[in-house]
């Protein structure tokens, strides 16, 4: 006996199978690293940080983002916190053009799993505010301005880039001076409180999981933005560029934070560099040390058509025959 199939129902079964592999498998691995992971300890601890209220070290409107949180159970917190991050990081990699499996099998992605982070949020903040740039809706890159200024240290300056590039500099603004100002109304100018906090806690540029060269170079790694700023490149390695500095030269940015590098179109060393800190077991903290030539070498590449145009612009105009 024959079994013969419909080629109305093939084609069904080719679409649902199409649509079935266009989920990148790295994310069933983030997903059984999350049931892995929870619920640890250590999450209590930020939780506790995450419902204490304007004691945030970020802007003040975070509490609102952050409000289901503490109105869940901690281990309901804990699943809509890792959910919402995998969705925005799976977003970002969309909108960026990362690979899918940089991202979710990645040391950083199990640090924000282990200790319940919100860099998904910020990362998938200024994702949005891309998409809403490519496709030219202001408002709705206000709101992805506001997503990822949880975080600020980690997105101020891709955040004013993409501003910057946006043929409308009013309008992406409205939303976030709203909510600036309903905040200041609740909780009062606020501003300096949270700059004090930023300046003055030395401690956390000690730590051995900070990326960024400012704990050896103070403010002298800033000069990372001057060919960063003046270099002429596609779009896609500018925003590499960015990111790459902001995390060269920011006085904190934390190894989960390295998360905003791997979801853009970056080589496949730098995963490699970025999971240095799994062979900590093999010897100590110093590995972490290691993990700032993540951000030079990813500034050094993302830089390079423009480093090799300015050298032979340079021998051609001095040292020509």
């Amino acid at each position: 006996m024959h079994l013969s199939i419909s080629p109305s129902i093939r084609a069904a079964f080719s679409r649902t199978w199409t649509r079935f592999n266009a989920i990148p498998w790295s994310l069933g691995f983030a997903l059984g690293l999350m049931a892995w992971m929870a619920p640890h300890l250590d999450w209590h601890t930020d939780l506790a940080l995450y419902r204490g209220g304007i004691n945030l070290p970020y802007p003040y409107w975070t509490n609102w983002i952050l409000a289901p949180l503490r109105v869940l159970p901690a281990w309901a917190a804990y699943l809509v916190l890792c959910l919402c991050c995998l969705a925005l990081l799976y977003f970002a990699v969309r909108i960026f053009g990362g690979r899918h499996w940089v991202v979710f099998t990645s040391f950083a992605l199990g640090w924000n799993f282990f200790y319940g982070q919100v860099d998904g949020l910020v990362v998938g903040g200024l994702a949005l505010a891309a998409w809403a740039l490519q496709k030219n809706r202001p408002y709705w890159m206000g709101i992805g301005l506001i997503l990822a200024s949880i975080k600020p240290q980690v997105s101020l300056p891709l955040m004013i880039a993409l501003w910057w590039w946006s043929p409308n500099k009013i309008k992406p603004l409205v939303i976030p001076a709203v909510v600036a100002g309903l905040s200041f109304l609740q909780w009062g100018f606020w501003l300096p409180t949270l700059l004090n906090q930023f300046l003055h806690d030395h401690d956390l540029t000690q730590l051995t999981r900070n990326v960024s060269w400012w704990q050896v170079l103070g403010p002298w790694s800033l000069l990372v933005w001057l060919p960063v700023i003046l270099a002429r490149l596609p779009r896609q390695r500018k925003i590499v560029a960015i990111a790459a500095a902001t995390a060269f030269c920011m006085p904190y940015f934390p190894a989960p934070s390295t998360l905003l590098l791997l979801v853009l179109p970056i080589p496949v060393w730098g995963y490699l560099l970025a999971q240095l800190p799994l062979l900590s077991g093999l010897g100590d903290f110093w590995i972490y040390e290691w993990m700032k030539i993540l951000p030079t070498s990813l500034v050094i590449w993302a830089l390079w058509p423009a480093l090799l145009t300015w050298a032979l612009t340079v021998k051609s105009r001095f040292f020509h025959p």
